[in-house]
Formats: structure tokens, sequence, C-alpha cells
């Protein structure tokens, strides 16, 4: 199981630095020795605009801190970590289908992408990302995408 990071106090995490609870390694780890069954990945909403591109994925009940978002050339890698579960809650489901433990999902964008510059939000359940749109092919690098 994965260790929780904690801050220092609640002036780290707002609007100060971003402090993920997991590390991008414990994430993937989690994933890979997960034996439950991953429920279907969530729905996404990508949207084309004049100087970028805007993706909506519906996570709802959970936190921006169980949130890893990454780009690597044109893939967006989303991966959510989630342990706490609405089984402890009182009464009695009917149907109980918005809930994700964790998965990584991949999304493939067209090579004319800035991923270096993308911005996210999670707000209501939604996780919206901006990417903009680059003039020529970006570059090969990693980098971690900061969630707010």
């Amino acid at each position: 199981m994965p260790t929780l990071r904690t801050p220092e106090s609640k002036a780290d995490i707002y609007p100060g630095r971003y402090v993920p609870l997991f590390t991008e390694y414990e994430v993937k780890r989690e994933l890979d020795q997960s034996s439950l069954q991953i429920p279907a990945l969530p729905p996404v909403n990508i949207v084309e605009l004049i100087d970028s591109y805007r993706i909506e994925l519906a996570i709802p009940g959970i936190e921006r801190e169980e949130l890893v978002a990454e780009a690597s050339e044109n893939i967006l890698s989303i991966s959510v970590l989630h342990k706490k579960t609405a089984a402890g809650e009182p009464g009695l489901f009917k149907v109980h289908e918005f809930e994700y433990s964790c998965f990584d999902k991949e999304i493939v964008l067209p090579e004319n992408v800035d991923t270096e510059f993308v911005s996210a939000e999670y707000h209501g359940g939604v996780l919206s990302m901006h990417v903009p749109k680059a003039r020529s092919k970006s570059g090969s690098f990693h980098s971690t995408i900061v969630v707010y």
C-alpha cells in the first residue's frame, strides 16, 4: 500500500506548493498490484478550439490530490488512486456506479500540441485540461501536470 505523504502545514497546499498524495511510481505500482476489477474508465470529452484542445473527464467522488497527470510528447496520462469507499456510508445503495478505486487512462492527442504548458483543474467532479496547440512538433520530454 502506498505511503500517504502529508505537507507540513495547510499553508503548503494552497496557494503554495502542489503536494500530491502519491508519487507517480506509487500509483503505477498500485495499479499493477491491484487485483480488483477496474470499473469502466470515465467518459472523456475532447473539444478542438482555435488555439488549444479542451479535455474533460468526469471523475466524481475523488480529491484532487488523488490525481496524477503527466504528459509525454503528445500523450496525456491521468491516474487516480482512491482508497476511500462509500461502503461505510449509512443507507443501502440501489445503484452504485460512480466510484473509482484506481485507474490509469491515456489520451493520445494530435502531434501539434504543446504538452509542456498543459493546465488542469478539478472542480465539481470534472477534470478539465487545456492543451495549447504548438506551431511545430515539440521535443521529447516528460512532465507532471499540476491539478488545481
